[in-house]
């Protein structure tokens, strides 16, 4: 006979990838908005499981990379999650491709490095530290169009507290709410919701 009697729901981690990709989505869009600059308005994923089409782009992909639990106790752990967020950027002038690359995932390090996020829009003690790790960039291939494509790859480090008894998440907060994470065929992608 089974001996718990109730679901068990997402896990923090999982909140915390969906926190990331929408904090993203709501954020990169405004920057985008405020900067007059449709070259940084970028789509995103969420454990997106096909490459990158190019009329996609600029395009992230947030996926979690390790978790290793710490301080394991009764009821409770540290979780030290490793978050990665993949980006894709292309332009047909190869250095300029580079250039809004490189200037998105300064924008991404700023959002998430940002004292306003420090828990992901979570009440604490969701999570006790976030860090951008690093940022590596790839060499420019050409792509299909004779556009050239840039990418990255972000690390974002969290520590998070995993309750190992089925209780409820906590809430994420109210700014948050007017984004979806819609499944297609490419994966789930975050969209605002139409009123």
């Amino acid at each position: 006979m089974p001996k718990i009697q109730n679901a068990i729901g997402k896990r923090n981690f999982e909140y915390a990838r969906d926190a990331i990709g929408a904090i993203l989505f709501v954020e990169l869009d405004n920057q985008a908005t405020i900067q007059d600059d449709e070259t940084i308005r970028v789509n995103v994923w969420v454990n997106r499981i096909s490459v990158f089409d190019q009329s996609e782009m600029p395009a992230i992909n947030v996926r979690i990379a390790t978790l290793n639990f710490s301080d394991k106790y009764q009821g409770c752990s540290t979780g030290e999650d490793r978050f990665i967020i993949d980006l894709s950027v292309r332009d047909k002038d190869e250095s300029k491709s580079l250039m809004i690359c490189q200037k998105i995932a300064g924008i991404i390090h700023a959002i998430l490095e940002d004292s306003q996020y420090k828990t992901l829009g979570f009440s604490p003690p969701f999570n006790n530290n976030s860090i951008v790790s690093s940022m590596q960039f790839s060499d420019i291939f050409p792509g299909q169009d004779a556009a050239n494509i840039s990418s990255a790859v972000i690390t974002y480090d969290v520590t998070l507290i995993e309750e190992t008894e089925a209780l409820n998440a906590p809430q994420i907060q109210q700014h948050l709410t007017g984004v979806l994470l819609a499944e297609t065929d490419q994966g789930y992608q975050y969209q605002w919701i139409e009123n």
